[in-house]
């Protein structure tokens, strides 16, 4: 079960309020927030920015708004939170070591000790209040990073134009059908980050709120804008046309991506206060190298639908935050019309069997980018609802859960 704060019911003052913004907005900045928004701005023009980054926002704020989830409800679910994190953790990895094929060997083997060292740090503590610590300090080393590109002219400010020969087209026939989908994500993932529900839990009432608010409507959107105004920048990895701003650019993202990789072994390795964290450690560099080694390969394999194998498997793992736990957290954790919010046995059958209909749907519209498809795919999932025991729609009642 993941590990609780000792007091979760506990008052916080105004200071420790706002450390938890700090914390919040830089264990949300995933590769997600640092790359997901140059695809989508490349593809659909400047307004993919904005339907990616305030359904992002809003919805990750929500979990700090809203009615906080109980220990009971997280139990629950707690095999399925897990998940949430593995996936996560395997992701930063994929992406750090795509990042770093860009580099020759004597830069990459400046970067990956940054990555490795911000990693362990984030996942040793076993207290919250040493990790936030840490979460700030790689939040500030970040905006020092940034700033120090927008001084030395490495951070573009101008809208990019809408992609295609045909405007009008890419956004109805593209960003359109796509928005649902991202929405949707964007709306439901957050309630399955054990980070932002260990935040949920230490924070009470107007403070909670504030942590929140600041966390993801001031932190993190200036984070994800400057490290979107690089976008040149990051083009620039295996260029080498500006290798000195392609390396303190990767510097932050290296950071960034150890910190949330050590904050999600911390939810899915438990310790005790004090252990060393052998276990945690050992799963995380594990994960770390296996997903690692795939990333700095991914530049080696074929393309396929258009796409370069390192842009393809992002795709892959994005589609994890896309179809398969949002779907989860819609048909599984809000509660049915009998109350049940549980993932009984029938609930994950219909999550498996949408999810599974959902797929080929979901790899047309989104891998090969037929985004029309994508909505029939989306109502595949928002539909299965019909089908819950003691859900709406659904003609009979069977025995209760």
């Amino acid at each position: 079960m993941p590990e609780r704060p000792a007091n979760p019911d506990a008052r916080t003052s105004t200071g420790a309020a706002l450390l938890w913004s700090v914390f919040l907005a830089a264990s949300w900045t995933w590769c997600i927030g640092m790359f997901l928004p140059v695809l989508m701005v490349r593809d659909y023009g400047a307004i993919g920015f904005l339907v990616f980054a305030i359904p992002n926002c809003l919805g990750a704020a929500a979990v700090g708004w809203f009615a906080r989830p109980s220990r009971a409800w997280m139990d629950r679910h707690a095999g399925a939170l897990r998940a949430f994190s593995f996936v996560t953790i395997a992701f930063q990895a994929f992406f750090a070591g795509w990042m770093l094929s860009g580099f020759g060997p004597k830069t990459a083997a400046t970067l990956a000790p940054v990555l490795l060292l911000v990693t362990i740090a984030a996942a040793w503590p076993s207290r919250d209040a040493a990790a936030r610590l840490i979460a700030l300090g790689v939040y500030a080393l970040s905006i020092i990073v940034l700033i120090r590109l927008q001084i030395g002219g490495g951070l573009s400010w101008t809208a990019p134009p809408l992609a295609g020969d045909d405007p009008t087209r890419t956004l109805l026939a593209g960003l359109l059908p796509l928005a649902p989908v991202v929405i949707f994500g964007f709306l439901a993932c957050p309630w399955m980050d054990l980070t932002l529900l260990r935040a949920r839990f230490a924070t009470e009432g107007t403070q909670r709120r504030l942590a929140f608010s600041v966390g993801y409507l001031v932190l993190f959107p200036a984070m994800i804008l400057l490290t979107f105004a690089s976008r040149d920048i990051a083009s620039l990895w295996g260029a080498y046309a500006s290798l000195a701003l392609a390396t303190v650019l990767a510097l932050h993202v290296s950071a960034q991506l150890g910190l949330t990789i050590g904050l999600h072994g911390r939810e899915v390795a438990p310790q005790q206060a004090g252990a060393f964290p052998i276990r945690r450690l050992v799963m995380v560099l594990a994960i770390l190298g296996a997903f690692g080694a795939l990333g700095i390969a991914a530049p080696s394999l074929p393309d396929r639908f258009g796409l370069t194998a390192g842009e393809l498997l992002y795709r892959v793992f994005i589609s994890f935050y896309g179809l398969v736990f949002p779907a989860y957290a819609w048909l599984c954790m809000v509660p049915t019309k009998d109350g049940h919010d549980g993932p009984a046995r029938n609930k994950i059958r219909v999550w498996s069997f949408a999810v599974g209909v959902a797929i080929p749907l979901y790899f047309v519209g989104y891998i090969q980018r037929v985004e029309l498809l994508l909505i029939p795919g989306l109502l595949i999932i928002l539909g299965a609802r019909l089908a819950l025991p003691g859900g709406p729609g659904f003609p009979f009642r069977r025995k209760p859960i």
